[in-house]
């Protein structure tokens, strides 16, 4: 009898040493390499729920509709990886132009990169224009004029005439006509949160001060940050600590200056990014350049005056606040667009060039496809124009469009989609839940889904598959061994 309850007492210690074994196997994902799927049958433990509720509907029948824009999920993984192939399954029954997917990158000013999953205007756009393919580079002409791609990049036309969908095209932009400025100027309507803008420079400095304050209404620290961009690569980043209150108490500090200057620089565009969160307030700007132009979005917390003038040449213009004190009518190009609650989105859509907004109130947060900019003789625009959810391309001078993109396939009546994401550049954060480590931040947009108006527009998911790369323990053992970890 003794040796068979040992006989058991060893198997059972075999079964538990076994499953320990399975765990920490599982938990480490030695081979660097995870495979997982959340097909809206049952709970995932590692792909959490779509969030907001108030953007989706119930799961229903191993699907679930998003009715709104943005919206979120969360992969919790045991480690952290390098990349995400994420496939998704679903259904676009309105034909909504552009269904996007991404990871969270930054989460101070809320920055996610994202990949195409759908684009019907790029789609609609094969059957009538002429297509190059090179890859996954794709050539789109109006009238066919270029025999490659490669001749295309070697003979770039006119910048007004060539959009760009999930690609960058570098091309030296340089003002003919352009002299330095004898004198600073003050830019004195105050912004709130982060924001970036493009500027130029010849001949002078790269010069600007910044007055900022911090609103004390979190406990997080309000640490601001500038990068300054050329080309898409960083020249120049600088940093400026919390005030030290580490309270949530509302107390203002008191007004500190960021000054950011670069004495000696090429000529050309450069894109200055202001990197905080919405604690900090930037009550004022000076500077020595002629040009400053905002880009894609403004949250303007004070003004000293009223009635503020904003250009811009965004044919598609968000309005939002989330101050009952600062509803308003806005004037855009002598039209109003009434703003009469707090937290929703209002939409003005123009198919001019450029606009001017006028506002009554301040604490607005303004948005778009484009440039903003407090001065017409300030604007500056360097960039390509992308392809979004509102172009036509009946109504617009485009004659060639640059895109990286891959139309869906039909798979049993659902649409099937795979991008490819950065998860070394990724936004992570510890979890605790059965032993993961480590929390990404994943977004599905639908530009223009919105759950608060009367279309019965949709997009319905049936599955979401994602494959997880990243260095095997096996590499990760070895570089600690040759000391590069």
């Amino acid at each position: 009898m003794e040796i068979n309850v040992k006989t058991i007492r060893y198997f059972l210690l075999l079964v538990l040493a076994f499953f320990i074994l399975v765990f920490f196997y599982l938990a480490l994902a030695p081979s660097g390499r995870m495979s997982l799927d959340y097909d809206f049958m049952k709970p995932s433990y590692e792909i959490k729920k779509i969030t907001p509720i108030d953007r989706v509907e119930p799961v229903n029948g191993g699907s679930q509709k998003i009715i709104g824009n943005p919206v979120y999920f969360t992969l919790v993984t045991p480690r952290p990886f390098d990349t995400a192939v994420l496939e998704l399954k679903f259904k676009n029954p309105a034909e909504l132009p552009i269904v996007e997917a991404g990871v969270l990158a930054d989460k101070k000013i809320w920055r996610y990169h994202t990949q195409p999953l759908e684009n019907n205007l790029l789609d609609e756009l094969e059957k009538n224009w002429n297509v190059l393919k090179k890859g996954e580079l794709s050539l789109f002409q109006r009238t066919k004029k270029f025999d490659s791609i490669e001749n295309f990049l070697e003979n770039l036309p006119d910048k007004d005439s060539v959009a760009l969908f999930n690609h960058n095209l570098q091309k030296k932009y340089l003002l003919s006509n352009y002299s330095k400025s004898d004198q600073k100027k003050t830019i004195n309507h105050s912004l709130r949160g982060a924001y970036q803008f493009y500027t130029y420079v010849k001949d002078e400095a790269l010069d600007f001060s910044f007055y900022l304050t911090d609103l004390n209404k979190n406990k997080e620290a309000d640490q601001i940050e500038v990068k300054v961009y050329s080309d898409n690569d960083i020249v120049h980043s600088q940093t400026m600590n919390d005030d030290g209150n580490k309270n949530d108490n509302g107390a203002k500090s008191s007004q500190r200056i960021m000054d950011l200057k670069i004495p000696e620089i090429s000529e050309g565009v450069y894109k200055v990014e202001i990197l905080v969160n919405d604690d900090i307030v930037t009550d004022k700007i000076e500077t020595s350049q002629r040009k400053i132009a905002f880009i894609n979005k403004l949250w303007l917390s004070n003004s000293l005056d009223p009635n503020v003038k904003i250009k811009t040449n965004s044919q598609a213009i968000n309005f939002q606040t989330t101050n009952p004190a600062k509803l308003q009518n806005v004037k855009i190009n002598g039209s109003d667009l009434a703003i009469n609650q707090t937290y929703r989105q209002y939409t003005f859509s123009s198919d001019k060039s450029d606009s001017e907004i006028i506002l009554e109130k301040d604490d607005v947060i303004i948005s778009g496809d484009g440039l903003f900019s407090f001065d017409e003789e300030e604007l500056l625009n360097p960039e390509f124009k992308k392809i979004n959810s509102n172009f036509h391309p009946d109504n617009s001078q485009i004659n060639f469009v640059l895109a990286d993109y891959t139309a869906p396939e039909i798979v049993d009546g659902w649409k099937k989609s795979v991008v490819k994401l950065d998860l070394k550049s990724a936004y992570k954060e510890k979890a605790s839940i059965l032993g993961a480590t480590t929390k990404y931040s994943f977004i599905i947009s639908v530009p223009g889904l919105k759950a608060d108006d009367e279309l019965k527009d949709f997009i319905e998911i049936s599955g979401i598959k994602i494959d997880l790369n990243g260095t095997s323990l096996w590499k990760k053992i070895l570089k600690i061994i040759k000391g590069e970890m």
